[in-house]
C-alpha cells in the first residue's frame, strides 16, 4: 500500500478517490438563504387567503377529528392556564422568543462543530418549511384562538411583552403574518429538528434533555390556543420525513461515491486502467542468480571443481549423485528433489 497525494493505492487495485472534503459553510452565504426564506414566507402571506369562514371550517374538521381520537384537550388547558396569569406570561414569552432565537443559535452550533452535517440538518429544514408554507396556502386552519370559549393568551400577555395583540411577530408587524396558518405547526416543528441537531451534538444518554424541548414547546403552542395537537404532530411528522428525506440521499451519494472508488481494474477510462496497471507490475525478489562463497581445495576435488572455478550446475542432479546409498542424509533429500521438482536456477561458484 502506498499514499500519494491524498490516494491509497494498494496493489493490484484501481488508486481509490479521495473522501470528500468539509468546508465550513459562508456565514453570508447561509444569511442570505434565511433572508430569502424570511422573503419567501412573507410573500406567501399575500397569497394567502383571508378567508376565515373557510379556515374555520377546516378548523372544525380537525376537531371533529380529535374528538373521534379522544384529544380534544385544548379547551380545558387553556382555560386552566388563563387561571394563571404568571404562568401566561412564560408560556407567552415561551411562543413569541424560542422559536426565533433558539433555532438560529442551534444552526450556528451545528455549523462550528458538526460541517459534516451541516449541510443535511438545514436542508431538512429549508424544506420542512417550505412545505409548511405551501399547506398554508392549500389548506388554511383556523386556530383555537379563533373560536368561541378561548382565551387568546398572547393578546391578553401583549402589554407584558413586545408581541403585537395579532400574533406572536412585534408590534406593527402583525400584519404581515399569516393568521390562519395553524396546520402544521412549525413551532413544534422547528423546535424537533432543534433536538434532532442538538442530538448531533450531545450523543448518548447526555443528550437525552433535548427532547424536552419540543415537548414543552407542544404544551406551550396548546395551551395558549395557538394550535391543535393535530397540528403539533403534524409538524413533527413533517420535519422527522424532511430529515429522513436528506439522509436518503445523503446515502446514495455516499453510496455512489464508494461504487465509483472501488471500480475494479478494466472497467474505467484509459487513464484509470494505465495507472491501476503501473501498480500492478510484478518483480520477483530473486532477480539475481544466487552467488555462493569460494569451497576449500579438499571439498572443491570431491565436486570436480578447482579453487577460484566458475561454473553452473543443478542442484537436484548433484543431490541425486550424492545420495547413491539409501538411508542416508542426501539419498532423503534427493527423493524429496524428485517428488517436488527443483528449481532450475543456476548457481555461480567463484
Amino acid at each position: 500500500m502506498a499514499i500519494r497525494r491524498g490516494h491509497v493505492v494498494l496493489q493490484g487495485a484501481s488508486p481509490l478517490a479521495p473522501a470528500p472534503s468539509v468546508h465550513t459553510p459562508s456565514v453570508w452565504k447561509e444569511l442570505s438563504l434565511l433572508v430569502a426564506l424570511y422573503v419567501g414566507y412573507t410573500a406567501s402571506r399575500q397569497l394567502a387567503s383571508d378567508n376565515r369562514a373557510s379556515a374555520i371550517r377546516h378548523a372544525m374538521d380537525i376537531v371533529d377529528l380529535q374528538r373521534v381520537l379522544h384529544l380534544n384537550v385544548e379547551l380545558a388547558c387553556n382555560q386552566a392556564l388563563a387561571a394563571v396569569p404568571v404562568l401566561a406570561v412564560i408560556a407567552a414569552y415561551w411562543y413569541a422568543l424560542l422559536h426565533y432565537l433558539i433555532t438560529p443559535v442551534v444552526l450556528f452550533a451545528v455549523a462550528r462543530r458538526r460541517p459534516q452535517d451541516y449541510r443535511r440538518l438545514r436542508n431538512a429544514l429549508v424544506l420542512a418549511t417550505i412545505a409548511a408554507l405551501i399547506c398554508y396556502l392549500a389548506y388554511p386552519v383556523a386556530p383555537p384562538r379563533f373560536m368561541p370559549g378561548y382565551v387568546d393568551t398572547l393578546r391578553e400577555t401583549a402589554r407584558w411583552g413586545w408581541w403585537s395583540a395579532q400574533a406572536s411577530a412585534p408590534r406593527g408587524f402583525g400584519q404581515l403574518s399569516n393568521q390562519l396558518a395553524a396546520m402544521p405547526s412549525m413551532h413544534v416543528g422547528w423546535a424537533v429538528w432543534c433536538a434532532l441537531a442538538l442530538r448531533r451534538l450531545v450523543p448518548g444518554r447526555r443528550g437525552l434533555w433535548v427532547h424536552a424541548y419540543p415537548v414543552l414547546t407542544t404544551v406551550v403552542v396548546v395551551v395558549t390556543a395557538n394550535h391543535w395537537l393535530l397540528d403539533a404532530v403534524c409538524g413533527a411528522v413533517l420535519v422527522y420525513a424532511a430529515v429522513s428525506v436528506t439522509r436518503l440521499r445523503r446515502n446514495r451519494r455516499t453510496r455512489g461515491h464508494d461504487l465509483s472508488a472501488r471500480k475494479p481494474p478494466g472497467t474505467v477510462n484509459g487513464n484509470d486502467l494505465q495507472r491501476s496497471q503501473a501498480h500492478t507490475t510484478w518483480k520477483p525478489a530473486l532477480s539475481r542468480p544466487i552467488r555462493a562463497r569460494p569451497m576449500p581445495a579438499k571439498n572443491s576435488s570431491t565436486l570436480g571443481l578447482t579453487e577460484g572455478s566458475e561454473t553452473t550446475f543443478d542442484m537436484g542432479a548433484t543431490l541425486l549423485t550424492l545420495g547413491r546409498r539409501p538411508g542416508t542424509l542426501p539419498a532423503c533429500l534427493s527423493d524429496a528433489v524428485r517428488h517436488v521438482g527443483p528449481p532450475h536456477r543456476p548457481l555461480v561458484w567463484g
